[in-house]
């Protein structure tokens, strides 16, 4: 007695697993019966770091600087690449912009909307990689691999070419809403 080959049941099983994990998280924070989702109400900000209201005392202006200063580190990922999908309806995202990533409908408006600086002295120092990437010039340095990358077109086939995120320096807690993809090397 033949049974017939079973259906291949990966794709369905990934997908109901990423609904799981977005219902626990909701659940955790208490977010399952809203309605209106706000930007980072799914993740939490670095519980030491001082914020009015929750761990500072009333009079916390009246503290030194010192006491009541954040101190925010950006760091980024070139190597994140991103291929485009095929067929990119059939994306669903579940937590657009309620967690640490940005909401993606706002970034790719604010990306298209901004314009890119250009820098009008050509008087510039080999080394200086801001400059050279402004200008579209390659970099004289050696190992600029995101900055020279920028410039090359093997790369019309990513969505994304990286990832950079802000955290907390003291902490190394990723901040709400601060993880955005790279468009082009440092873009």
């Amino acid at each position: 007695m033949n049974k017939p080959p079973m259906k291949d049941r990966y794709r369905e099983l990934i997908r109901v697993s990423r609904q799981m994990r977005k219902l626990q998280v909701s659940k955790q924070f208490g977010a399952v019966y809203g309605s209106s989702a706000s930007h980072g109400n799914l993740a939490i900000f670095c519980p030491s770091c001082p914020q009015p209201g929750i761990n500072l005392p009333p009079d916390w202006k009246d503290l030194p600087d010192w006491v009541t200063r954040r101190t925010i580190t950006v760091d980024g990922n070139f190597h994140a690449d991103h291929i485009k999908m095929r067929r990119p309806d059939m994306d669903v995202m579940l937590t657009n912009g309620q967690g640490y990533m940005v909401d993606a409908i706002g970034y790719q408006e604010y990306i298209s909307a901004a314009k890119e600086p250009r820098v009008v002295s050509s008087n510039i120092l080999p080394c200086d990689s801001i400059f050279t990437y402004l200008t579209n010039q390659r970099s004289t340095c050696r190992n600029h691999r995101a900055v020279n990358g920028a410039n090359t077109d093997n790369r019309r086939n990513l969505d994304a070419t990286g990832v950079v995120a802000c955290c907390c320096a003291r902490h190394g807690c990723f901040i709400p809403t601060s993880v955005c993809d790279m468009q082009k090397g440092e873009r």
